[in-house]
């Protein structure tokens, strides 16, 4: 007996509330529909598009491009772009900038707390850089220049201040 398999243009994959993979569609809070070509939609029960992109293929599910972002009334959000899973990193620029770039705006990350579970100062920067990197997708912006940390204490309690100026690289 001879046994096939073929992969339909579109799958229908049910999704919980951190976007796992489930069985059934009574435990789900999104589904996605991804192509053969490895291009996906995410909705939301509510038949909205949550999110699109592209995998790497159909079988290798890693998010590999710009994906778009919408919420729950189908307005756009933002975008991201990812490398095979991981989201691109922004540039931080600390000294002279030698490409044309244009001006979005400043970009804040007040009172990081120093003391994480970690107990670490170096995780308490990674943390603060993560949360200006994603201020600085918010705006629009591709890099971050002259950007500065600051230690400060109040009550007691270590806090770090990191903010630069968000820019669109040329």
């Amino acid at each position: 007996m001879l046994l096939t398999f073929s992969v339909n243009a579109q799958t229908k994959q049910w999704l919980d509330a951190g976007f796992r993979l489930i069985p059934n569609e009574k435990e789900a809070t999104y589904y996605q529909i991804v192509n053969k070509d490895g291009a996906y939609k995410v909705y939301y029960t509510n038949g909205k598009v949550q999110q699109e992109g592209k995998f790497v293929s159909y079988t290798d599910q890693y998010i590999n491009g710009t994906v778009k972002f919408y919420d729950e009334k189908g307005t756009f959000l933002r975008s991201r772009d990812y490398i095979r899973g991981v989201i691109k990193p922004v540039p931080m620029y600390t000294g002279d900038v030698k490409e044309p770039y244009t001006y979005i705006g400043m970009v804040y990350q007040y009172e990081q707390p120093v003391v994480t579970a970690s107990g670490s100062y170096d995780e308490a920067t990674r943390l603060g850089m993560e949360n200006l990197a994603e201020k600085c997708r918010d705006m629009g912006a591709d890099a971050i220049i002259n950007m500065h940390i600051e230690l400060s204490q109040l009550d007691a309690t270590p806090r770090l201040t990191l903010y630069g100026t968000a820019v669109k690289m040329k």
